[in-house]
């Protein structure tokens, strides 16, 4: 009877030990698998960053080229001042709104489940629950 004791508490050490072994190699599976994601979340947030960046870089030098040019218009034109004025503010009205619209369209959450194509994701997914 003690030896039957003894030989089950044996084999029950070993089977915790390999338990534990198991759980710690999982563990450190786990922590692993999200340092990577982070890692590629850093890289993520870095593209964007750069990407945002250069974009307001570039979105400065069009404005002022932009302006550069209304200006040199607006000068070398032969119009009395009422039609200047009245073609500058029908101009600031439509480079006003015109890219509102676009923005409000892109920037709709519509928008994008389209262009991430999370929205045929999403169907695939109920229906199958379904």
């Amino acid at each position: 009877m003690k030896i039957e004791k003894v030989f089950f508490n044996f084999v029950l050490l070993i089977f915790t030990d390999l338990l534990k072994q198991y759980k710690q190699e999982s563990v450190d599976l786990v922590k692993i698998k999200a340092l990577m994601y982070y890692i590629k979340g850093v890289k993520i947030a870095r593209f964007a960053y750069l990407g945002l960046f250069l974009l307001l870089v570039l979105f400065i030098c069009m404005v002022n080229g932009f302006l550069l040019i209304h200006l040199a218009f607006f000068y070398y034109m032969p119009w009395s001042r009422d039609v200047k004025l009245l073609t500058v503010f029908v101009l600031g009205i439509c480079y006003f709104l015109i890219p509102l619209g676009i923005y409000i369209y892109y920037a709709s959450q519509r928008s994008w489940m389209k262009l991430s194509k999370a929205n045929k994701l999403m169907h695939k997914v109920l229906d199958k629950d379904v």
